[in-house]
């Protein structure tokens, strides 16, 4: 998906470096900051400006496109625009949900494709892999610097800071973003390593870092006390761990040379995601095992396991609030949808926390048309895109990153029907940073 059109090698290394430094600069201050006010949004307004001025100079060379895509989003943006005056006739909610930077839809739909470009300059075959590991590096120097600071808040009865005031959402979102953005160049890392043939030992020195930053980011996600980036986490680096095991797996190269890898219904492929997602979650449960051997540290202290009560009261909140709600307020306004069904329908405060039937009481049947449709058109820009490079001639490196994106996806939407509304950043994060909504191309 992110190779054929772009040529990024006259765009400076330094300019990408420090695009990607000021994200996780950005996100990595809002998380210890957990409890405060938003912080370092001249940060925020200084990786859009590298953005902007990495897509001017891209500009000057190359052609401009949009995807079609991008066009749906944008209409989708303009009803909840419309849904939020005719509900609310309050213009600071629809700043909230748009561009705030809590929840804003398009603030983080905007970044995640920033992001898109210059993840596509890193994996330019003339890049080397300096520059993907210096950004891992530096997410391992903020990880662990979150982690001191988290810990020296802890709470003495409960794996859990002090002063939280409920305030997880927001920094859950930030290190859940984050994760997903570096598990992205890991693999970048990981591939270029691995198609340059350096040394075996470079590769697995890189491939022992990840699951580590894993433990760590999940140690932070419970400290914090959100569950949600704990699922995020987990699963990404799942996924993460999967598709670099098929990236190392010499039967699917072979059958990939030989022209007979049918991607993405592969039966070799199938398998080695049942096979090596078995063996990332065993790696990670072994990982976690032992620390809390080592440490003896007590799991049930944690908020995921309810802080021993053995009940985990987030998934059971939402469960009830689906069971009691969902009827009242899908056929409250089922064409146009109305954004204050919860309380229209005397259920206020219970809105839905799942993000199709969120999607369907509060905006409708055209709402829900809208994201079907936004997402059909993206997984077939990336089914497109895995069956072109997996041919033959084509770069099967590429193939399984669109096919590691649509994985990530599809995780994510599961999760998101399960726990969020529409406007959860890390979505909208991903969407915008997977589909590539715009780009450049070499000019006829």
């Amino acid at each position: 998906m992110l190779k054929r059109n772009f040529t990024y090698f006259s765009v400076p290394s330094i300019l990408i470096l420090a695009q990607l430094f000021a994200i996780l600069f950005y996100l990595n201050a809002n998380i210890v900051n957990i409890g405060g006010d938003g912080v370092a949004i001249p940060v925020l307004a200084a990786y859009v400006a590298l953005s902007v001025l990495i897509s001017f100079i891209l500009f000057l060379q190359k052609t401009l496109f949009f995807r079609l895509h991008f066009i749906v989003f944008l209409i989708f943006l303009a009803w909840i625009a419309i849904r939020v005056i005719l509900d609310y006739g309050d213009l600071e909610k629809l700043h909230a949900i748009t561009i705030a930077t809590t929840e804003g839809i398009f603030l983080f739909y905007l970044v995640g494709a920033f992001f898109s470009i210059s993840y596509s300059y890193l994996l330019e075959k003339k890049i080397g892999f300096a520059v993907p590991a210096l950004v891992v590096i530096l997410f391992g120097v903020m990880l662990t610097y979150l982690l001191s600071q988290l810990f020296g808040r802890t709470r003495k009865d409960l794996f859990l800071i002090s002063e939280l005031y409920g305030a997880y959402q927001r920094p859950g979102n930030f290190h859940s973003i984050s994760f997903i953005l570096i598990s992205a160049i890991f693999f970048a890392l990981v591939a270029k390593i691995k198609t340059s043939n350096k040394k075996r030992i470079l590769l697995y020195f890189w491939i022992t870092i990840y699951p580590l930053m894993t433990v760590m980011a999940l140690v932070s996600a419970q400290l914090f006390g959100s569950n949600s980036a704990t699922a995020v986490v987990s699963g990404v680096s799942i996924l993460t761990i999967i598709s670099l095991f098929l990236m190392s797996n010499q039967r699917i190269y072979q059958l990939h040379a030989n022209g007979q890898l049918k991607l993405p219904f592969s039966k070799q492929v199938a398998q080695g995601i049942i096979r090596f997602g078995i063996i990332g979650a065993a790696s990670l449960v072994i990982l976690i095992s032992l620390l809390i051997q080592v440490t003896d540290f007590d799991i049930k202290n944690i908020r995921l396991l309810g802080f021993g009560s053995g009940s985990i009261s987030s998934i059971e909140t939402r469960v009830d609030i689906f069971k009691n709600t969902i009827s009242d307020q899908i056929s409250y306004a089922p064409i146009f949808g109305n954004l204050r069904v919860d309380y229209l329908t005397k259920n206020d405060k219970d809105n839905l926390h799942n993000f199709f039937p969120y999607i369907q009481a509060n905006l409708g049947l055209i709402g829900t048309i809208l994201i079907l449709y936004l997402f059909v058109l993206i997984f077939r820009q990336l089914y497109s895109s895995i069956k072109k490079e997996s041919q033959s001639d084509g770069s099967l490196v590429h193939a399984l990153i669109s096919f590691y994106f649509i994985l990530i996806l599809l995780f994510l939407l599961l999760f998101a029907n399960l726990a969020v509304g529409v406007s959860w950043a890390v979505m909208w994060f991903a969407v915008g940073f997977i589909s590539q909504p715009f780009g450049f191309k070499s000019r006829a």
